[in-house]
C-alpha cells in the first residue's frame, strides 16, 4: 500500500475524531455539551414542537445527542413539522431557529455552566416533510442516537455520526456524504455519488441503479456495496490488510476489478477493512 494512502486515511480518521470528540465530551459533561456544536444555537425558539411551510425550507441542520432522530414523509401535508419527546424541563427542551431558508434544530440551548452535570438522557425527535419535498442540503450531527429516514429526497445529505445506527431507507439523494466513528450505516436508494469516512464502523450501501462514484476512507471497518447485476463498476482497494470480494463476474486489470462497462467508479482506501461488492437481492432490485 502506498505511504501517502496510509497517511491520507490516518489524517482523515483523526479529523473525524477531532470533529466529534467534543460532542462525545459533551455527553460526558452534560450541560457543557452544546456549547461545542459548531455555531451552537444560543438564541431561537425553545419548544417541544414547531412547523413551517415546506416551501420556505430548503436546508435542514439537525444536531442531536442521545435518543433518536426520525425523518418521515407524508403525502397529506404542505408543512415541515417537528416534535420531540422526553424533555424533562424547559432547559432540557430543544431549540430551533429559521433563517433564510434554513431550519436548525438542536437538542437544547447552547450553554456553559460552572461545574458538571451528568444528564445525557435520550430524547426522540420526529420530523415530517411532504412526500414531494426535496431538500437542498440536509445536515445531521449525531452522537449516541439512532437515525432513520424513509423516502427522503435531497440534493446533498451530510452525516457526522458517533456511536449511532443510521438508516436511510428508499431515499433519493444526489450527493451522500458520510462520516462515522464506532457506529453503523445502512443506506438504500438512488444516489449519484457517495463519499464515506469511517473509523471502527461498518457501512452497507444498497444502490438501486445509476450511481457514478463511491469513495471510502476507513480504519477497521467493512464496506459492503450491493448493486444490480446489470450495473457496471470499476473497483480498486488500497489496503494494509483488507481485500475485495464480489459475487459478480469481473475481470482484473492493474489491480482493478471491472464488471460489465465499468461505469461506476469505486475507490476505497482502508487499514484493516474489506470491500465487498455483491449482487442486489432480487427482492429490492
Amino acid at each position: 500500500m502506498k505511504t501517502k494512502a496510509i497517511i491520507r486515511i490516518i489524517i482523515s480518521s483523526l479529523l473525524i475524531v477531532t470533529l466529534v470528540s467534543v460532542m462525545i465530551g459533551g455527553i460526558l459533561l452534560g450541560s457543557v455539551s452544546f456549547h461545542f456544536f459548531e455555531g451552537g444555537l444560543t438564541d431561537g425558539i425553545i419548544a417541544s414542537e414547531g412547523s413551517y411551510l415546506a416551501s420556505e425550507i430548503q436546508d435542514l441542520d439537525i444536531r442531536w445527542v442521545s435518543g433518536s432522530v426520525t425523518i418521515q414523509t407524508s403525502p397529506d401535508t404542505s408543512l415541515i413539522t417537528f416534535q420531540e419527546t422526553g424533555a424533562t424541563s424547559e432547559s432540557d427542551t430543544m431549540i430551533y431557529r429559521y433563517s433564510t431558508g434554513e431550519l436548525t434544530i438542536q437538542y437544547r440551548k447552547a450553554e456553559v455552566f460552572l461545574g458538571f452535570s451528568f444528564d445525557s438522557h435520550g430524547k426522540d425527535l420526529v420530523i415530517t416533510v411532504p412526500t414531494d419535498w426535496k431538500g437542498r442540503i440536509i445536515q445531521l450531527s449525531n452522537v449516541s442516537a439512532d437515525f432513520n429516514a424513509n423516502e427522503l429526497s435531497a440534493e446533498c445529505f451530510q452525516l457526522e455520526n458517533v456511536s449511532g445506527h443510521c438508516i436511510l431507507d428508499n431515499c433519493s439523494i444526489d450527493q451522500l456524504e458520510l462520516e462515522t466513528v464506532s457506529g453503523q450505516i445502512d443506506a438504500m436508494g438512488l444516489f449519484d455519488t457517495i463519499s464515506l469516512e469511517s473509523v471502527s464502523a461498518d457501512c452497507i450501501l444498497k444502490v438501486k441503479h445509476g450511481i457514478r462514484a463511491i469513495g471510502s476512507d476507513s480504519v477497521s471497518g467493512e464496506l459492503t456495496v450491493y448493486l444490480p447485476s446489470y450495473e457496471g463498476f470499476t473497483a480498486q482497494l488500497d489496503s494494509v490488510s483488507g481485500r475485495i470480494s464480489t459475487d459478480l463476474v469481473t475481470t482484473i486489470q492493474n489491480d482493478k476489478y471491472i464488471h460489465k462497462d465499468g461505469f461506476c467508479r469505486i475507490d476505497a482506501d482502508s487499514v484493516s477493512g474489506d470491500l465487498n461488492i455483491l449482487k442486489m437481492p432480487s427482492l429490492t432490485e
